[in-house]
Order: C-alpha cells, then structure tokens, then sequence
C-alpha cells in the first residue's frame, strides 16, 4: 500500500503545504539559474538556522521577530534543497545524511538558546529538563516520520529507489550512494535502528480509515514542532510554546508510530496478496 498523490499532502506538515513549499518552488528557478547544488542550500539552511538560534537568548521583541523570519526562511530552504535535488537528478543518499545532520544541528542550537533564554528569563521554569526531553521526543517524532514517508512514497522498502512526485514533493528514499563515508556510514546505522523501533515485522490487513492515518503519521514531522516553537519565538512565550511542543509531541508519537506500523504492515499484505492471486492465476 503506498500514498496516493490525491494523499500525500497529508504527509506534509500543514505550514509545509501552505507556504513552505510553494515559496521554495517559486525560489527554484532562481536556485537553479544561480547554479546552487542541493548541499550548498542544505548548508545555508543550516547557517540560517543557528543564526535564528542566535537571536534568541538576549533578544529583544525586534530580534525575536528576525529570529522567527530567519528560521521560517531555513524551514523554506530545507523544502528547497529537496527540490534542487531532485530537478538536478542528484538524490543521493550522502545528500538525505547531510539533510539529517544540518536538521539535527538547527534543532540542537535552537533548543540550547531557548533553555538559555528561558534560564534567565523564567528562572522557575525547568528550561534544560524541557529541553533535553523536547529533543528526545522531536527525535523520534522525525526518525519515524521520515522512515514512514519514504516507505509509504516510494512503495518500496526503506532505501528503494526515490521517484520524484509530479508536484515536486518527492519524498522516496534515495538511491545507494556510490562512495560510503563516515556520514553516511552512519545514517544507515540509524536507518537500521530505525526499520527495528519503528516498522513492523508482518503484513496486517490496512487500518479501517487510511487517510486518517496517513494524517496521524504526517502529524508525526517535527516541522509541527517546530511551528509552535517559532510562534512562541514571534510572541515571546517561549515556556507556554514549550509545554504546547512537548505535550504535542508526547501525544502525537504513540498514534502515529501506531498508524505508520499499520500502513506498512497493509503494503506489505498488499503486496503478499497481489503475489498469491498471481501465482493462483498462472
């Protein structure tokens, strides 16, 4: 059972395909007229996230509003470097390992300069306890979400050829890459973690309502998670958006991990099925 392309905006986060990815398409063209690979957006949108992170332990209401602006545009450029990667034909699996770690390092800046902030600011508040479990669980809101989105887009198992959708939105895993190096020696130690925690390991029949799953595993993006931290940056209620983040995260895993679990399990039964009528017919 894979996503259908009438079913794969559910898998996005609801800010992605509001304006997050629209604004990247409209920035493509430019992107590729200026002749930027898919890593060197992949690096700004890192650079871009560690300077929102920056503004927010001592900002002030001015600097929190750059620090939002700053850290919608790299949420932007991370839909932009997919989409780069995918009109140059250059999905690789080095490229999804550096996407990995440039998300790994704006979350870990973020979350540091918001635990500061809070420190100083709100020094009841438990700002490094937060922080720590908000990215634990953002984690492993994003581990299986992206192991359940690539499985369900690419209609094959974890690490099958990537084909891109027809609106650009291609989510498939990448192609094996042709040179291992330490970074992705190590994302598929995590890949092999994650097909353990996070995938099934027998067919089942499909969930009764399979777009209200699909929805629960696209509420599973730490996108989501990252919107209530950013609106909570725009306000400056950071331990409000703090409590939001982790008690969304706490809620949202436990169902999504349940409905991804269900939908491959249905590919996979699918997929058995398909195979007996065949061999029943031949």
């Amino acid at each position: 059972m894979t996503a259908r392309s009438s079913e794969r905006p559910l898998l996005l986060d609801p800010l992605g395909g509001l304006y997050r990815y629209p604004v990247a398409r409209r920035l493509l063209p430019a992107a590729l007229r200026a002749g930027v690979g898919p890593d060197r957006v992949t690096i700004a949108r890192a650079v871009v996230g560690v300077a929102a992170a920056a503004l927010v332990p001592a900002g002030d209401r001015a600097a929190l509003v750059v620090a939002f602006a700053l850290a919608e545009l790299a949420m932007v450029l991370d839909c932009l470097d997919g989409l780069v990667a995918r009109t140059l034909g250059r999905v690789s699996e080095r490229g999804r390992a550096l996407d990995e770690l440039a998300d790994g390092v704006s979350f870990a800046a973020l979350s540091v300069a918001i635990a500061f902030r809070l420190g100083t600011r709100a020094p009841d508040f438990p700002a490094a306890t937060s922080a720590v479990a908000l990215f634990a669980i953002a984690g492993l809101c994003a581990w299986a979400y992206e192991g359940y989105r690539g499985a369900l887009t690419s209609g094959g198992e974890p690490r099958a050829r990537a084909a891109p959708d027809g609106d650009g939105r291609g989510t498939g895993w990448p192609a094996p890459a042709t040179r291992s190096d330490a970074l992705v020696r190590l994302s598929r130690g995590f890949d092999r973690a994650q097909r353990i925690l996070f995938f099934p390991r027998s067919s089942g029949r499909p969930p009764r309502h399979p777009r209200l799953a699909l929805l629960a595993v696209g509420l599973l993006g730490a996108e989501n998670l990252l919107t209530i931290l950013h609106l909570g940056i725009l306000a400056d209620r950071l331990p409000a958006a703090q409590v939001v983040a982790l008690a969304y995260g706490l809620a949202v895993l436990p169902v999504g991990v349940a409905a991804g679990r269900r939908l491959v399990a249905a590919r996979s039964y699918a997929g058995a099925a398909r195979s007996r009528d065949g061999h029943a017919s031949a």
